[in-house]
């Protein structure tokens, strides 16, 4: 249990991906909020992660003997502080004016829209439906899966925890549930406060997306850091 605070902080790090956080503000921001399918696709996209993690980790245990010996091997450590040099070394290299200049040439030359942005106009339009609200949600969450580093992480730890079942699930939910804790408060917020947080949300989304490179970024500065320590930990740098 003493892992519980370290999975707290990676699902609050999840909460900060593009289908957590960018999407949800992008449906809050709208003149008319439709609470229901703004509930609709945070109740997927966590049903999608939870069931995701009980995938990898109970799909994984005929795996753990082979992994547990593995992780012992300094091979391993080293190649885990090669990798978490390499995401922070990365990461220094991740330029947002590079990226911002990038979209705005894939609009000057008339680029046709691409699947996200797609998607994008499904949730928020008149025609978005529950359930293609539920389908999106569930597309998003495959598309960003194996970029979501710290959900990654949460799930390789609640796999070398070796809880029952009952406990692995009952933990696996907490953490897709404090995942989309930010944007319910966001979504009661919009629906009690309505115009006087609108324009804030407004600014949020704005400042999200120009930054969004910038928040990657750290998310990668923040695993090389953990797979620093652990493999430090490993190689007996430090106990």
């Amino acid at each position: 249990m003493r892992i519980l605070p370290t999975l707290a902080l990676l699902a609050l790090m999840d909460s900060s991906s593009f289908g957590t956080f960018d999407i949800p503000i992008l449906m809050l921001v709208q003149r008319r909020v439709r609470a229901a399918a703004v509930l609709a696709y945070l109740g997927a996209l966590a049903a999608f992660y939870w069931c995701l993690g009980m995938a990898l980790v109970f799909g994984a245990r005929g795996l753990v003997d082979a992994g547990q010996h593995l992780a012992r091997l300094r091979a391993f450590a080293v190649g885990e502080l090669v990798l978490g040099a390499a995401l922070i070394l990365g990461s220094l290299f991740m330029s947002q004016k590079r990226a911002t200049a990038k979209k705005e040439a894939r609009l000057a030359s008339g680029a046709p829209p691409t699947l996200m942005q797609r998607w994008q106009a499904r949730l928020v339009g008149e025609r978005a439906s529950i359930g293609a609200v539920a389908g999106i949600a569930v597309g998003v969450g495959a598309l960003e899966a194996a970029s979501m580093l710290p959900f990654l992480g949460a799930m390789t730890m609640v796999l070398n925890a070796h809880w029952p079942l009952g406990l692995a699930a009952a933990v696996l939910a907490g953490y897709v549930l404090l995942m989309v804790t930010p944007p319910i408060v966001m979504l009661l917020l919009r629906v009690f406060l309505g115009p006087r947080i609108e324009n804030r949300l407004a600014r949020v989304y704005s400042w999200m997306e120009s930054h969004s490179t910038v928040i990657f970024a750290w998310v990668l500065r923040a695993v090389g850091v953990f797979l620093l320590w652990d493999a430090g930990h490993r190689l007996h740098w430090w106990r």
